[in-house]
């Protein structure tokens, strides 16, 4: 089984070994555990320099030899309600995960810091991205799905990634569907409000089905934060979460992350949103 690690929470536990400082970015990366369905799982973390910034884009890369299966995104510091994620995707070349974060409040000046993370293995057959697009135009929220995985095959992982103005418009949603056809996202503007044209893309990695592969989620009704885990002997591969495919409220991402504590996925949301705040993650044996 792969050992995940996540956030700067659960890192002061790490050995020092387990670290080495590239630049101004903290990069950290697991070792593979025994064989699993899908070979030679890793998690890459790269972490951002502690700053205020209206934006800042962090991208976390598979070794040499593995390609991206999964990821997500992780706000921290001191962030409180005033910075959320505006992309968690897989970019094509298929080695590289990338997420974004914005400030939402102009003029505000707390320090904070964003994580990427990168779900790797050796490539799967048949690895695809599939995408989607709300189309453009102005709205408080919008949600939109990809195309179906290729015949066959199934979802191991879902993105997506606001295309406004910075800090204008936040994910709100980024998960695959219960069957591991479709990868959904969705985004909600601003509390101050936005009218100008905005988009949200979403992202399907799909392969071949492995062994045991399912889609495990729940809600947390009175939290802003979520947790999920695999069941049984299964394996995290694949991590989403926030809200649904309606619009729940004026709270936005800062969160989803793999959790080395529950062996599947970390989600936070910048308030509690009306209906909670959900989890989910991909699993297999």
């Amino acid at each position: 089984m792969r050992k995940v690690f996540t956030g700067r929470r659960w890192l002061a536990s790490l050995s020092a070994a387990a670290c080495a400082i590239l630049g101004s970015a903290m990069f950290q990366v697991t070792t593979a555990g025994p064989a699993a369905a899908v070979p030679m799982l890793e998690t890459v973390a790269v972490t951002s320099p502690s700053q205020s910034l209206s934006g800042y884009t962090q991208d976390a890369t598979c070794p040499v030899g593995l390609q991206v299966i999964g990821g997500g995104g992780l706000i921290d510091g001191n962030a409180a309600n005033k910075v959320f994620l505006t992309e968690s995707y897989p970019l094509d070349g298929g080695r590289t995960w990338r997420v974004r974060a914005a400030e939402v409040a102009p003029g505000w000046d707390g320090t904070w810091d964003v994580t990427a993370y990168a779900i790797c293995s050796v490539p799967l057959r048949g690895w695809e991205i599939k995408k989607g697009n709300s189309g453009g135009g102005a709205a408080t929220f919008k949600t939109t799905y990809t195309f179906e995985c290729s015949e066959h095959k199934k979802v191991f992982s879902a993105g997506g990634r606001v295309n406004a103005a910075t800090g204008q418009v936040g994910l709100t949603m980024i998960r695959p569907d219960g069957p591991l056809t479709i990868g959904r996202a969705s985004a909600r503007v601003a509390p101050g409000g936005f009218w100008d044209n905005w988009s949200v893309n979403s992202f399907a990695i799909c392969a071949y089905p492995v062994p045991n592969q399912q889609n495990v989620g729940s809600i947390a009704a009175i939290s802003s934060v979520a947790f999920e885990r695999c069941p049984g002997n299964t394996t995290a591969n694949g991590i989403g979460g926030g809200g649904g495919t309606v619009d729940l409220g004026p709270y936005h991402l800062q969160g989803i992350a793999p959790n080395q504590e529950n062996n599947g996925v970390y989600v936070k949301m910048t308030g509690l949103q009306d209906g909670g705040t959900m989890a989910q993650v991909t699993c297999c044996d």
